[in-house]
Parts: C-alpha cells; sequence; structure tokens
C-alpha cells in the first residue's frame, strides 16, 4: 500500500515509519487518519515485531496542523472529531501489543510530543527539543486526550 505521510521500512522484522509531511511534519486529521490504518495493519502484521516512528527532515512532529485546527474551532463537532483521532491514534499506539520506539530526532511539540509519550520507548536525539508551546497560548496541554476525556466525561454524567 502507498501512503501520502508516510515511508515505510522493513528490515530484520522492525519496521521504520518515518513521517514525512513537509515542511514541519504536522498533524492533519487526514495524517492522523493515514497512522491510525498504519498502525492498525501493523498490529496484524507477522512481519513487524517492533516499530519505530521518526520524522523526515529536521523536525520529529511540530503538533497538530493549525491551519486545520484553528479552522474548526468555530464548530465543536469538527474540533471534537480531530481532537478524537488524535486521541485514537494515541491509545492505539500504547495498546500496540509489539513496541514502538520513539526516534524523536527533532523538535516533537505538542501533538507531537503526545505521539512520542504514547510510544513505549523514546530516544531522543541531541537535537531534539520537546515542548507544549500550547501553555504559551494560555491552552490545555494534551489537548487530544483532554478533549476526549471531557467529551467522555460529559456523556457519562448527561445520562
Amino acid at each position: 500500500m502507498s501512503y501520502k505521510y508516510v515511508t515505510l521500512k522493513k528490515e530484520h522484522f522492525i519496521t521504520t515509519v518515518t513521517l514525512n509531511n513537509p515542511p514541519a511534519n504536522t498533524l492533519s486529521s487526514s495524517c492522523i487518519a493515514e497512522l491510525r490504518s498504519l498502525f492498525q495493519e501493523l498490529a496484524a502484521d507477522d512481519d513487524t515485531r517492533a516499530v519505530i516512528i521518526t520524522g523526515e527532515g529536521r523536525f520529529f512532529v511540530a503538533g497538530a496542523d493549525i491551519k486545520e485546527f484553528v479552522s474548526k474551532l468555530g464548530d465543536q463537532e469538527q474540533g471534537l472529531a480531530l481532537a478524537e483521532g488524535g486521541q485514537a491514534l494515541c491509545d492505539e499506539i500504547e495498546a500496540l501489543k509489539k513496541p514502538v520506539i520513539a526516534a524523536i530526532n527533532g523538535p516533537a511539540l505538542g501533538g507531537g510530543l503526545e505521539l512520542a509519550m504514547s510510544c513505549h520507548f523514546r530516544i531522543v536525539s541531541d537535537e531534539a527539543v520537546v515542548g507544549l508551546p500550547e501553555l504559551k497560548l494560555r491552552s490545555d496541554p494534551c489537548v487530544w486526550r483532554y478533549t476526549a476525556a471531557s467529551q467522555y466525561n460529559r456523556d457519562c454524567h448527561s445520562t
């Protein structure tokens, strides 16, 4: 299968997933959907016993695609769908029965840091920077996890 946002390399039962979404490897909803589909495939792939995820170029993952994120701020349903997609990706990586290693080769910011933290192991290069820039915007960090949890709590308490 061909992918738009990632390249794959399989060697010695290890699959390396390289995110390639220039210029900063941001996570759009379509990129998140592709990654979710890919990790579901890797879960069933007998030729994959471990996964390494890294970024092409200077960035590991610079976070959510801000242009898409901002465009959905006025629409609660679309904003929640974006957050839930990121949450689901992180949950699926955490639940994978094969070790997933984040090879953090550059900045891992916001959703990129969340993605790295959902991996079972993290290896950080000297060029890596990790952070939650949303704190400077007085926004909640870990928006994917928080938003999905908030919706769950509202659903549970409204019955």
